[in-house]
């Protein structure tokens, strides 16, 4: 049985670098042709504000859902509570603008190219990112994950729904506002304002 899991993860993880590695490539070429980012003082303050109030949905989840924050904490805790306040404003940094730049950028380098030809596979290309960048978050657990995949899922699967609509929401606003400035801004504000209100309440 520790053969077939760790074979699976070895499937994934292999998986996991080819879809990596096509989605660098298409936003290496659409970065080659164009900006992903155009800065307004809108863009920032809608990053601002949805980043804000969707951690204000999470501390209400934190505080009213006791298995979601088990999933939440399961999936991404150590990454909000790891050093000081330094090095999770860094780590929210980076986060958002990698996270956002592979996930959403993709998405902004292919709007053109299959949202004008077909929008039925636009959409399956939208939920399969955000449904990978989901799963993704599950190598944050690659021991767990490693060695029992079913109960590593069954541990994060609420969490790793929310992080699903996360994606869609800044999916939206890449789109809306055909830059990655405010899904950028929404990610890091909401990783470094949840980060904060999670260490107190830890």
């Amino acid at each position: 049985m520790k053969r077939v899991m760790a074979g699976l993860f070895i499937l994934f993880t292999l998986i996991r670098c080819l879809i990596y590695f096509i989605m660098i490539g298409i936003l290496v070429c659409y970065i080659a042709l164009g900006s992903i980012f155009t800065i307004t003082v809108e863009q920032i303050i809608i990053g601002i504000v949805v980043g804000l109030i969707m951690t204000s949905i999470g501390y209400i989840l934190l505080l009213k859902s006791v298995k979601w924050k088990n999933s939440m904490s399961f999936i991404v805790g150590q990454g909000l509570t790891r050093g000081n306040v330094l090095i999770l404003l860094l780590t929210s940094i980076g986060a958002g603008l990698f996270e956002e730049l592979i996930m959403r950028g993709f998405l902004l380098s292919t709007k053109n190219l299959f949202y004008t030809m077909n929008l039925k596979l636009f959409l399956i290309i939208i939920v399969f990112v955000n449904l990978f960048w989901a799963f993704d978050h599950l190598f944050n657990r690659s021991i767990e994950f490693k060695t029992n995949p079913v109960i590593t899922l069954i541990n994060s699967w609420q969490h790793l729904l929310i992080i699903f609509l996360s994606g869609i929401l800044f999916t939206y606003l890449t789109l809306a506002y055909n830059s990655l400035t405010s899904p950028v801004i929404a990610h890091f504000a909401l990783d470094f304002s949840f980060g904060l209100l999670y260490r107190k309440y830890c």
